[in-house]
């Protein structure tokens, strides 16, 4: 549990491509676009993270063997959603500017227009936009982020009070009950930000497999107990590859559909057996260059996922349909994107890196010394 999944590091990597790939949408429409229904790829994100809550969850709890307490209980949650926040909020923040300067520069508009602009979107930094208080923005993709810390504030609080309780039973039948809703309601789970009348659909996505992470994380750990034969884990490794290839087969070929929901049932049976250690995965990535792949995949997939949309939504302006074919807007926005996000890992590691000396001399001028 300690320890990262470099197969997960490394399918991290070819879900967010896929979703890059399925914006492609934006370059050549609906009907020629690569795997429309890659927007799928987004709940392997919110199963994992379910997953890795949990573990952080019993991580807090072996920190504190007396148990948590109502006072200590909103300190602890607060400091694990930070922790969340730092992890990728220096990628979050460049390739959002990123995103700003080029998307005004593609229409070339006065000052006053721009700070207009920066004003009218700033609050999308805010992380709290799938509470419906802010609207609009310059990446869609940030729905994910905002609708995952939200949903994790309160499941996070309930995990670590009433364990056993939403464990065993909270977390599955919310699951379910949420899944069912958007079933029965909408007949797909895309469309993160339509209103429900109460949330977007995007909360009610992330919190559903959230759980549905949750629930991987006990199958995941029963299953690592067992002493499986040689012929066991070769099924085991076949179901795994097998699960994944289907997904993302149905991504490829298939539209939004109540199918989605099969599909989001098997993603949590592959997702059990990448973290038991006996998936799809096992023992392909133990060499020491595999790792150091699937480390940088690992960053590079973050980057890449936030730094891709506003190529795919305004590269028509700068390449118009009339004037350039779709294979050549298609090679320039896959190009522009992949190097992007190359750029925002490099900035990122640099404020990382740098960072700490930054905020340590602006608060030597800001505050007061003792």
């Amino acid at each position: 549990m300690e320890q990262r999944n470099r197969e997960v590091d490394f399918l991290r990597f070819v879900f967010a491509v896929i979703i890059m790939l399925h914006h492609s949408r934006y370059v050549l429409g609906d009907e020629n676009c690569l795997f429309l229904g890659g927007s799928l790829a987004v709940e392997f994100f919110f199963i994992v993270s379910g997953y890795l809550m949990m573990a952080s969850i019993l991580r807090a709890e072996r920190r504190q063997s007396t148990g948590v307490t109502r006072a200590t209980l909103g300190t602890e949650t607060y400091h694990f959603l930070l922790r969340k926040i730092r992890a990728f909020l220096p990628e979050y923040l460049i390739a959002w500017f990123i995103g700003f300067f080029l998307i005004e520069g593609f229409g070339f508009p006065g000052l006053r227009h721009v700070l207009h602009d920066f004003g009218k979107y700033f609050f999308e930094l805010s992380l709290i936009k799938m509470s419906g208080i802010f609207t609009g923005g310059i990446d869609g993709c940030m729905w994910y982020l905002s609708a995952m810390l939200l949903c994790m504030a309160v499941l996070y609080p309930l995990i670590r009070r009433h364990k056993n309780f939403m464990v065993h039973i909270g977390a599955p039948l919310t699951a379910m009950f949420l899944l069912g809703y958007l079933c029965r309601t909408f007949g797909h789970p895309r469309d993160p930000v339509e209103w429900t009348g109460l949330v977007y659909k995007g909360d009610l996505r992330a919190m559903a497999e959230l759980c549905l992470g949750v629930v991987a994380f006990y199958a995941a750990a029963r299953l690592r107990m067992l002493r499986l034969t040689k012929p066991s884990h070769i099924l085991i490794r076949l179901a795994g590859t097998g699960i994944y290839t289907a997904v993302i087969f149905y991504m490829y070929k298939e539209d939004p559909s109540t199918a989605d929901y099969f599909y989001i049932f098997l993603l949590q049976i592959a997702v059990i057996l990448t973290f038991s250690g006996q998936g799809s995965g096992s023992g392909l990535f133990d060499k020491p260059a595999a790792a150091k792949m699937t480390q940088f995949c690992a960053k590079y997939s973050t980057a890449l996922y936030f730094s891709h949309l506003y190529f795919a939504q305004h590269i028509n302006n700068v390449l118009p349909p009339e004037h350039y074919s779709g294979r050549l807007r298609m090679t320039v926005y896959v190009a522009v994107s992949l190097l992007n996000g190359l750029l925002v890992l490099l900035l990122a590691g640099c404020w990382r890196k740098h960072g700490k000396k930054l905020t340590a001399a602006l608060r030597r001028f800001l505050i007061a010394q003792a």
